[in-house]
């Protein structure tokens, strides 16, 4: 299988970013989906949003919370250029997990 780095850097933050999917924007950049954690993979997380240019650098960032751990696991663009991403919802206090699914607009607002 032939990989392709199509983006690389980090950003400085004490939070650990997982990006699960990406998809390319329609000015030839990129969004990004995934979780956002605290410190580290056992503290609670919250879904994630991150708009990229094509160079990497960062436009926006949005951080969708929840009570318990939440993950974007999924990304579309939508006809209207927004995005939908599909995830899990898992509460703190049980065992289990809800399909989580969040519409937003071209800048990754919910309302």
């Amino acid at each position: 299988m032939k990989r392709t780095t199509i983006l690389s850097g980090g950003w400085t933050s004490p939070a650990s970013y997982y990006v699960w999917s990406i998809t390319e924007s329609p000015d030839s950049g990129y969004v990004c989906c995934g979780v956002i954690n605290a410190f580290d993979w056992d503290q609670l997380g919250d879904g994630w949003m991150v708009k990229l240019d094509r160079d990497g650098n960062m436009i926006w960032e949005k951080v969708y919370p929840s009570n318990g751990r939440a993950e974007l696991f999924y990304l579309i663009r939508t006809s209207d250029d927004g995005y939908l991403a599909t995830g899990a919802k898992m509460s703190e206090q049980a065992d289990d997990s809800n399909i989580w699914v969040i519409k937003t607009d071209a800048n990754g607002n919910t309302d």
